[in-house]
This record gives structure tokens, sequence and C-alpha cells, in this order.
């Protein structure tokens, strides 16, 4: 019974909290940010069989192709695909029903480790023995957004669109040697950067704090999805996706400059 009284206590005093004194002019602001994403990928390659006869037509080719997240020990072989971090803020309020922001979340990078016969199979019902894998990717996000306030406590719809900034590093080895040596590991590295459009929608509220001070919270949907010949380790691929939207949570302060 206390803890229902404390929750509708609390639940009264921010309904009834008194709307943002200024509704217009330059604001500024920090947020913490979290995104979860969602790491799907696939590709699909085209090959053309290797014939020592000439057919007319030529060899028929075929097509094979495969998914993986990126948490997968066959994908970047990832720890989380959950990444925090922060979000410094700049927009202009136009009134009681319209904002834009910029944003830029910077968030921390996400590492991986895999020994190196996880994707290599087995040799006589053993693991092939070697060194450990590691990758690292980080993804930071840049949004212009527009919030438009209905009038329900300061509750706000969120749509725009974001630029991601991608960064996959995954260090790996070419084995040789035979049978009747040690096999020598040749370390590699592969790096690749890119960057994606994408459209993202949400749901907010801001609660005032002080007259030019108030508290910010955005749940937000991101569409965003890369496609082309990067961010996939190995030979290169026909065609290659991967989907970096997700969903992402903010919460942070605004101060409004008079």
């Amino acid at each position: 019974m206390r803890k229902l009284t404390c929750i509708l206590i609390i639940t009264l005093a921010i309904l009834t909290t008194p709307a943002l004194a200024q509704e217009h002019g330059f604001f500024f602001g920090t947020d913490l940010a979290g995104r979860s994403v969602n790491g799907s990928g696939e590709y699909s390659t085209t090959i053309y069989p290797i014939t020592y006869e000439t057919p007319v037509e030529g060899p028929t080719p075929f097509t094979f192709g495969g998914e993986f997240n990126i948490t997968d020990q066959t994908g970047y072989y990832l720890d989380s695909k959950n990444f925090f971090g922060i979000s410094p803020v700049l927009g202009y309020r136009f009134g009681s029903a319209f904002s834009a922001t910029v944003s830029f979340d910077y968030l921390m990078t996400q590492e991986g480790s895999r020994p190196y016969w996880a994707t290599r199979g087995r040799v006589g019902g053993a693991p092939l023995s070697g060194p450990t894998e590691f990758s690292s990717y980080s993804q930071r996000t840049l949004q212009v957004t527009g919030q438009f306030y209905p009038g329900f406590w300061q509750l706000f719809m969120i749509g725009g669109i974001e630029y991601n900034f991608l960064q996959l590093k995954l260090d790996s080895y070419t084995v040789y040697g035979g049978y009747l040596e040690p096999p020598q590991y040749e370390p590699q590295q592969y790096k690749s950067s890119e960057t994606v459009f994408g459209w993202v929608v949400g749901l907010g509220i801001e609660r005032p704090l002080k007259p030019q001070v108030t508290i910010v919270g955005t749940t937000t949907f991101s569409f965003s999805k890369y496609e082309g010949d990067g961010l996939y380790y190995g030979e290169n691929k026909d065609t290659f996706e991967l989907d970096v939207g997700g969903l992402s949570a903010h919460l942070g302060v605004r101060y409004y400059v008079r």
C-alpha cells in the first residue's frame, strides 16, 4: 500500500508540474545514450564454375549466400550489440508545439574474441589449435530531428534522419605449413570504415526542473541499413546487407538560453 501511495504521489507531481516557462529560443544539453543494434546481416555470391570444355552458352553460374549476426562466431563475434555513451544536443524551440535538434551519439566501441578454430572445423574430432582472433566495431550517429508537442504533459513525437559512422576491425590469421611441420600463423588485419543514412522515429517527454532547465527522456527506433561491399571480411560479395538500426534511449537535461 505504501509503495502504491508513493507511485501515485510521484505520478501526480509529474503531471501537475507547470509547463516549460520558456517555449522558444536556443537550447543545449547532454544525454546519456544507449542503442541496441539489430546487427543481422546477409550476403550472396555468384560463382562461375571452371570447366575444361567450351560450351556455346558458357558454364552455368550458381549463387550461394548466408546470414549472420554481429555477435555470432561466424559474424564479428562481438561480446554484445548494446552500445552506450553520451550525446551532446543543440536545438531551437520554435514555440509550444515544435522544436528541432541536432545531436551526436558518441557510443563506446564493442570488442570480441574467438579461438582460431571456431569457424574452421575440426580434424579427427579435435578442434584445430591456433591463436585467438580479435574484433572491434564502433557505430556513432549524427541525428537531425524535429519534435512535435501535441500538448499532453510535454509529451512529444520525434521524426528525422541520421547519418551513421561505422568502423570494423578484425584481426585474423593465415595458416602455412604441411603435415610434416608445425603450422605457421601469419597475422592479418581487416579494416573498413563506412557511412549510411537512415530514418528515425520515436517518442519523448520533457519536464521542467527550473525555468530554464528541463529533463528529457526519449525512445527512438532507427531504420538504418547498410548495403555495399565493405564491412565484410574475406572475399568480396556480390550483395551484402547489415541492419545497423535498432532501439535507442536517451536521458538528459536541456538548458534554454534567454
